[in-house]
């Protein structure tokens, strides 16, 4: 069995950190059992395959989040012609050793789960948490931020790092403790599910969510849930969305220099052209005219 050690991936001493994207393949060195020094959190975001952990073995796919502790032997199985697609975060506990005291002590929604382990030696491989879509966008949203401040290394960026993994921990922690709390959306009516993916819409505008991840959402056809969007709000998702992003559009116009280009970004909009396009239709006037005649 290989044994994985802290200077084989994590950044440095000051710093017992890393994390990466990975594809497993029929014959990856991954399929052989191996432990590690450092503990590893696990979130798979395509494919499937099978996680040998400790003699047992659990089948792993789309959603699935999981916890690895130190020196405990694990691999994975896979079929010929299939993967197992996701993303490892590793690190060693007195990254975080306050932050996590700190959590430990806030019980009404942090779900020790996740928390706990972290903080005693003795902690054992729990039935790992599976996220619906909604969730899956959500904790991606986290990640996406994470990864991104490790991999550009920006000053400040391990601070910013730390700041991300304890958000990641908190929402996972939420996730595992609504399961018995909660009903999910697929059982509610119509319109509550369509006023949550407003909620959804507002809160996360500017990322680039399609009309297809949202009618997963709700378990709906994208033409069923095009019916009912329009039915519940007046609008179409697509002008919806277009409201809230010329919203924070104008407003970076009107108390900012920044580029238009850039401000196009920022508001969610991947073509300078489109954004030139829906501005002027919305508002009557190009960017570069309203911040003029502001």
């Amino acid at each position: 069995m290989t044994r994985y050690y802290n200077n084989n991936f994590l950044e440095n001493e000051q710093f017992l950190f890393h994390t990466n994207n990975f594809e497993i393949f029929y014959d990856m060195y991954f399929l052989e059992p191996h432990d590690h020094e450092f503990i590893e959190l696990v979130y798979i975001y395509g494919g499937s395959g099978l996680h040998l952990y400790e003699g047992q073995t659990y089948p792993v796919r789309e959603g699935d989040v999981f916890i690895i502790q130190p020196y405990m032997e694990h691999s994975y199985k896979v079929e010929p012609g299939y993967s197992i697609k996701g993303c490892n975060i590793l690190f060693q506990p007195q990254l975080l050793s306050s932050e996590l005291e700190m959590l430990s002590q806030i019980s009404s929604f942090v779900n020790f789960l996740y928390i706990e382990p972290f903080l005693r030696k003795s902690g054992n491989f729990q039935s790992h948490l599976i996220l619906d879509p909604y969730e899956q966008m959500e904790f991606k949203l986290i990640l996406d931020r994470l990864v991104k401040e490790f991999s550009n290394k920006q000053p400040g960026y391990r601070v910013l790092v730390k700041t991300y993994l304890v958000e990641l921990f908190i929402y996972l922690s939420r996730c595992y403790d609504k399961r018995m709390h909660y009903l999910v959306i697929q059982q509610e009516d119509d319109e509550m599910r369509i006023s949550k993916i407003c909620s959804f819409i507002e809160k996360h505008h500017t990322q680039p969510i399609s009309l297809e991840q949202l009618s997963h959402m709700c378990c709906m056809s994208q033409s069923n849930f095009k019916k009912k969007f329009k039915q519940y709000t007046g609008r179409t998702f697509l002008d919806y969305r277009n409201d809230m992003r010329l919203k924070l559009a104008t407003a970076l116009l009107k108390h900012t220099d920044t580029k238009v280009m850039t401000i196009a970004h920022q508001a969610g909009f991947d073509d300078l052209s489109n954004f030139n396009k829906s501005f002027k239709k919305a508002l009557g006037v190009t960017p570069k005219q309203y911040r003029t005649e502001e």
